[in-house]
């Protein structure tokens, strides 16, 4: 009966670390997903306040991907740009010193 009540307080024992150590991962695992979360605002809050487009993404497993954009797709999103505003709106640069000088 004594060996028994030995086993018995072990496996309650080794049940109670195994929770522990469950926890314990789940905790790590959300602080892991919150700073991943705060590196990917930090880096969208950079981007809409005018710095580099945002490098990073979370995809729909929690991790953190890179985005990579070739030189191609930019080339077209400036174009789109272009399209919503009816044309490029920039002074071309000697039509702007022109402008300025009273010669046009």
């Amino acid at each position: 009966v004594l060996e028994q009540q030995k086993r018995e307080a072990e496996q309650r024992r080794l049940t109670l670390e195994r929770q522990m150590l469950l926890e314990r991962q789940k905790e790590l695992e959300l602080e892991r997903r919150l700073e991943l979360e705060d590196v990917l605002e930090t880096s969208q809050r950079r981007h809409k306040s005018g710095g580099r487009r945002p490098q990073l993404i979370m995809g729909p497993n929690g991790r953190i991907y890179k985005l990579h954009m070739d030189e191609r797709e930019e080339e077209e999103e400036e174009e789109e740009n272009l399209d919503l505003f009816g044309g490029n709106h920039q002074i071309p640069f000697g039509a702007a010193k022109h402008k300025q000088s009273g010669l046009n």
